[in-house]
């Protein structure tokens, strides 16, 4: 089974939060949408804080 894993680590303190919030959920709409289109699925799955 093909599985697509996506981290996200620590962001740097200069860079205002929501910038770093707004940033990965951009990326993230993108890469699902990237996805949807080559007809692949996405699930998600928190690994905690």
């Amino acid at each position: 089974m093909l599985q697509l894993s996506c981290l996200v680590g620590k962001s740097l303190a200069a860079v205002p939060a929501e910038d770093v919030h707004r940033t990965l959920v951009n990326n993230l709409r993108y890469a699902a949408g990237e996805l949807k289109a080559a007809g692949l699925g996405w699930p998600a799955q928190s690994r905690g804080q």
